[in-house]
């Protein structure tokens, strides 16, 4: 479904209004941060990270009043995706995205002031109308199993965006190989077939 530009910075504001974990007065708690977290480095001011679960959700916080932070959540501990947030130095979100393994990006990626206005929003699915829901049934088709996969990329490939699905199935077990499938960004089908030593990754 194709969002119109007020409906996609409607969407970013509850994104920042729903922005709560670890939070106090709409900010990141800073003072929570120093105050549980762990510093590390002699530079100042110090770096402080966090890593833990509050309330069953996983959460990763890092940085210092100097360059800003960065928290990662994930609602359940095997989630494919994480939820990415960046934070100006005095705690105020300065951005929010969707990351694939940090392999690729998903949805929109949000860019924020200082005082809370979206700035520039980038929509990273426009270009694959077969969307990440499509693949996982792509995969449940092919009998692809979650064991098998070694990762999934979404991206530019030679200049041609599209999927690529990398994984190994039974018959690869004992090899250094791989099978490598490349699918239409619009239709699912695939385009390229390929076998991949990986241990020439590693010369």
């Amino acid at each position: 479904m194709q969002l119109t530009d007020k409906e996609i910075k409607e969407r970013g504001y509850q994104i920042k209004k729903d922005d709560t974990i670890f939070m106090k007065d709409g900010k990141l708690d800073i003072t929570k941060l120093k105050e549980i977290g762990i510093s590390s480095g002699s530079s100042e001011p110090a770096y402080y990270q966090y890593e833990g679960y509050l309330n069953d959700t996983y959460v990763y916080i890092s940085g210092n009043t100097k360059n800003g932070f960065g928290k990662n959540i994930k609602f359940k501990k095997d989630d494919s995706f994480r939820y990415g947030f960046s934070y100006f130095p005095s705690g105020e979100l300065k951005g929010y995205g969707i990351e694939y393994s940090n392999f690729f990006k998903k949805g929109i990626w949000y860019d924020y002031d200082i005082k809370g206005a979206i700035e520039k929003y980038e929509n990273y699915d426009a270009p694959y109308e077969f969307s990440w829901e499509d693949v996982k049934q792509f995969l449940k088709e092919q009998d692809i199993k979650g064991n098998q996969i070694q990762n999934i990329f979404r991206g530019e490939l030679n200049g041609v965006h599209g999927w690529e699905i990398i994984y190994k199935p039974e018959e690869f077990l004992k090899t250094d190989n791989v099978k490598v499938l490349t699918l239409d960004p619009k239709t699912g089908k695939i385009v390229k077939t390929e076998i991949r030593d990986v241990s020439r990754q590693l010369d």
